[in-house]
Order: C-alpha cells, then sequence, then structure tokens
C-alpha cells in the first residue's frame, strides 16, 4: 500500500465498543518502518480516520513483534494512520472488544485499496490465510479479487477458497475453489454458490498472501 501519500486502515467495530486494548503486529521479512509513528484514532466517523479521536500517537512496532497498546476509550470505528510517510503494513490487528484467537475480520474491515483501506498483507507466515466473518450464514454467489500492480503478484496466485461455518482458521470449512490465480491489478470474479457465514483465502503452496480488494456478493 506504499503508493498512498497518507496511509491509513480502519476497522468498524459493528457498533460502539469500550476498547480496552489493540495488539498490532508487525512483518518480520522486510519494510519494519511500515509500522511506525502511527496514530491510532477512535470513534463514530465512518469513512477516514479524520473526524475520530486521537488516542494514541507515535506508535512503533518491531519486526515480528506483537505489541499491546492501552487505549480505555469509546469507539465504533478505529483507524491506524501512517502520517510521516508512505506506506503502512499491518500483519495482523486485534481489539480488546473483539478479540478472539485468530478469527477473521468482520464483514466491514475489507481490504480496498481505493477507500483507504489498503491491501492486506501478511506474508511473514508458513501457510498464508486470510478470513472474512460475515456476520451470518449467507449464500455466496460469487467473490471478486484483485491484485497488487505495483509488485509480488505472484502473492494472489494457487490460493484456496474456503467457506462455512468454522471461525478461528480456514480448516474446518468446505474447500468452495481450489488453485486461483489473479493477474497483476485484476479484478477476478471467482463462482462459489454455496452456504456459510466465514470465507478464507489461503495460500498453501508458499509463504505470502496479498489482497487489494475482496468483494464477496450474497
Amino acid at each position: 500500500c506504499g503508493q498512498y501519500t497518507s496511509q491509513w486502515w480502519g476497522v468498524d467495530l459493528g457498533s460502539e465498543k469500550n476498547v480496552r486494548y489493540v495488539r498490532l503486529q508487525n512483518r518480520n521479512d522486510c519494510c519494519p518502518e511500515r509500522l511506525t509513528d502511527v496514530d491510532i484514532y477512535l470513534g463514530s466517523t465512518a469513512e477516514t480516520f479524520t473526524g475520530n479521536a486521537l488516542v494514541k500517537s507515535d506508535v512503533s512496532v518491531l519486526s515480528n513483534v506483537m505489541l499491546e497498546v492501552e487505549i480505555n476509550a469509546l469507539g465504533r470505528y478505529i483507524y491506524l494512520n501512517r502520517p510521516s510517510a508512505a506506506g503502512l503494513t499491518v500483519c495482523k490487528f486485534y481489539d480488546s472488544s473483539l478479540f478472539d484467537k485468530q478469527a477473521p475480520v468482520n464483514d466491514l474491515s475489507f481490504a480496498d485499496s481505493t477507500t483507504g483501506r489498503p491491501w492486506a498483507e501478511c506474508g511473514q507466515y508458513t501457510s498464508q490465510w486470510w478470513g472474512v466473518d460475515l456476520g451470518s450464514e449467507k449464500n455466496v454467489r460469487y467473490v471478486r479479487l484483485q491484485n497488487r500492480n505495483d509488485c509480488c503478484p505472484e502473492r494472489l496466485t494457487d490460493v484456496d477458497i474456503y467457506l462455512g461455518s468454522t471461525a478461528e482458521t480456514f480448516t474446518g470449512n468446505a474447500l468452495v475453489k481450489s488453485d486461483v490465480s489473479v493477474l497483476s491489478n485484476v479484478m477476478l470474479e471467482v463462482e462459489i454458490n454455496a452456504l456459510g457465514r466465514y470465507i478464507y483465502l489461503n495460500r498453501p503452496s508458499a509463504a505470502g498472501l496479498t489482497v487489494c480488494k475482496f468483494y464477496v456478493f450474497a
């Protein structure tokens, strides 16, 4: 997501929550500076971090470190913003109101490079997966995925798609599509036609998974 001048990423908690703390983890393979000098905002304003309260400033996370940051404030929308330089990468992000052992982000916490929610990137793990909780069981007709156009297009190749009722991880859910590959800067539509609440992308063949846009149509 290094192409933006002001880098931010946000999560909709679904309703106003008392956020006691958040946990952030950095990469361990490269670019640790992309999770430094980060400001954290919390409030009731959607769309962008502006209009929300600055609850913590100048947060820096070392390579492959999980850092816990005390918040103790009320809000629905929580944002990370790195104003000092282009490029923001977050490998893991949990808030205390939703912390549930690596469960997927909720359905509004999508990765979208044009709305300010930059690409989701988690390149340090041997088996790479990323998931979305749709909130309830849905009849998923198809999904759309978009790759990056600046580098690393191989990180959205040979991807398996799982759908089902099991949270925590992709295992335990049905494999609904395998070996999906998306070319650089291409939006690919993949037919699913199955029921489920949790949808996961997993790239078992190699380390590194990057998704620029991901939409679910039910």
